[in-house]
């Protein structure tokens, strides 16, 4: 009889061991399930928010776009966008802040704006570039010329490249190459109502080719009579 209770007792004792065992896998089980959970929801929120970033690109490519800035404007903003490349200064420095207003042409000054013309793309100064590209030149200086092309939400750049050693040839040195979006642009050189009002200005005050072949023309008679 005694040992009858002894081996009723102990498999009580094995039982209840095997019962205690599963409940802590099963309570191990359900413990992972709110980490694996975790898991995915910080997945599902890191896409969310390459999403909510794609967004917000979109609208202010869409705000950039809806200021109507035409393409002599945004080459201005691009050439911003190329001395900061070649400075130290910061991006959103004011590379014209000395335009608080309009520099006209004059017949005396066959050097106004440095001699820096625009001409569009439809230009016959270029024929190797297809017209597809719009530039700011000063008609011969071609490592200060720059090529833009204005798309839907970017501007495409290019211009010869620095040679600090000073021994490269003309034609050898190198051609950078930039595509920049609207927004960046807009954004870094074209924000407050002080880059506005200069930048304004400067393209105001840039000739276009036409105005300028009959800036030169009156500047040589202007030169002749005196």
């Amino acid at each position: 009889m005694l040992k009858k209770t002894i081996y009723i007792i102990g498999l009580a004792s094995i039982i209840s061991l095997m019962l205690v065992g599963c409940g802590k896998s099963k309570a191990s089980h359900q413990s992972d399930k709110p980490y694996g959970a975790g898991q995915i929801s910080k997945k599902v929120s890191s896409e969310s928010a390459s999403d909510a970033s794609s967004s917000s690109d979109s609208k202010g490519t869409n705000a950039a776009n809806s200021l109507n800035l035409d393409d002599k404007t945004y080459g201005v903003l691009a050439l911003e966008y190329r001395f900061s490349q070649e400075s130290d200064k910061k991006a959103s420095t004011d590379y014209f802040k000395d335009f608080t207003s309009v520099k006209k042409l004059s017949s005396k000054n066959s050097t106004s704006m440095g001699g820096l013309f625009y001409a569009d793309k439809s230009n016959s100064l270029e024929e190797s570039n297809n017209h597809q590209y719009n530039q700011f030149t000063y008609n011969g200086d071609t490592t200060a010329d720059t090529f833009f092309k204005v798309g839907t939400s970017t501007v495409s750049l290019q211009y010869k490249g620095k040679d600090p050693s000073g021994k490269l040839a003309m034609s050898q040195l190198p051609v950078i190459r930039k595509t920049v979006s609207k927004d960046y642009l807009v954004k870094t050189f074209y924000k407050t109502s002080a880059q506005r009002e200069h930048v304004d200005n400067y393209v105001k005050s840039i000739p276009n080719e036409d105005d300028w072949e009959k800036q030169q023309e009156s500047s040589t008679r202007y030169m002749t009579d005196n």
